[in-house]
């Protein structure tokens, strides 16, 4: 009698088990149908082995399109033009000192000083390439920093393909050169999604289950649809979110006197701070606002919810 009731229990939770995987695998399913823009007509495999092949994978992720950014020749170059404008504004200086005739300087439609026009000229122009390098610039250097984790899925390929020339590849050994030029709106959610593809990819080899868009034939490259990944990265700041309010209510609970709950309360609005520091780039009032509003929910909620629970 009692064997029968184990091999019940152990039948119905094994239902319940396959119950909750195959869920799983229709909601992945209608994750990449919804998003069916982000699937490849063409694999990776596809294309020509070599730059073909190469483009393709980097088209598959934004995080992918890395490039160098060429900081140190930009910086000799704008400092050669902006010497060159610095020996123009000199000849000028020294024309004017030089100047016999008072009229030439106090109109310019009588200045009849034609090396003074030169180098007015010469500086004009000058000034308009000066001015369209510090902006060609100032874009350039406003993209973020390619990922550390893009530059190392590149670079793993690359290792196992051997379809490129070493020299040509070398680029992505320029690690602060680098730049993406895939805007990172949130570099703590992004940190966030990348944990959340790990353990996808964990739970597809587990489950024997294929949530990954149809992108390449490699069972090396991993690709999964945006609103799975971001669904993990959300559940993963809403634990974090749950574990940083419950944990200091539950400990501060426990204790009846003040000086363990000040320490509890502490250690948590450091413990968030650091947290926050991490996940994003938050400016430091905004820190320092969090932190602030953080301690003091914890500092008015906790007595408030243990004098409700003393009486």
């Amino acid at each position: 009698m009692e064997d029968s009731q184990i091999r019940r229990r152990k039948s119905g939770l094994a239902y319940q088990l396959r119950k909750i995987i195959q869920l799983l695998k229709d909601r992945a399913s209608r994750a990449n149908r919804i998003h069916t823009h982000e699937v490849q007509e063409s694999n990776v495999e596809d294309y020509r082995n070599g730059y073909p092949r190469y483009a393709g994978l980097i088209s598959v992720d934004g995080s992918l399109h890395i490039c160098r950014r060429f900081g140190v020749l930009r910086a000799r170059v704008l400092l050669a033009k902006q010497d060159g404008i610095s020996v123009l504004e000199k000849q000028l200086e020294h024309i004017d000192n030089e100047e016999h005739s008072p009229l030439f300087l106090g109109s310019l439609r009588d200045d009849r000083n034609v090396q003074r026009a030169r180098v007015m000229t010469e500086i004009d122009m000058a000034l308009a390439e000066y001015d369209a390098l510090v902006e060609r610039n100032s874009r350039i250097l406003g993209y973020e920093s390619a990922p550390t984790r893009g530059i190392a899925n590149l670079q793993h390929w690359l290792n196992a393909n051997w379809c490129l020339s070493r020299d040509e590849t070398a680029y992505l050994l320029k690690g602060n050169d680098l730049m993406c030029l895939n805007p990172i709106r949130d570099s703590g959610i992004d940190r966030l999604v990348s944990l959340g593809e790990d353990l996808l990819i964990w739970l597809c080899k587990i489950l024997e289950m294929d949530w990954q868009l149809p992108i390449s034939r490699d069972p090396k490259i991993h690709q999964f649809s945006g609103p799975l990944t971001a669904l993990v990265a959300q559940t993963f700041l809403l634990i974090i979110v749950l574990l940083l309010l419950l944990i200091p209510v539950i400990i501060c609970n426990v204790f009846s006197t003040t000086v363990p709950r000040v320490i509890t309360i502490a250690i948590s609005t450091s413990t968030f701070l650091a947290i926050l520091s991490g996940l994003g780039k938050a400016s430091s009032t905004e820190i320092f606002l969090a932190g602030a509003t953080y301690s003091t929910v914890l500092v008015v909620f906790i007595p408030g919810a243990s004098a409700v629970s003393q009486n």
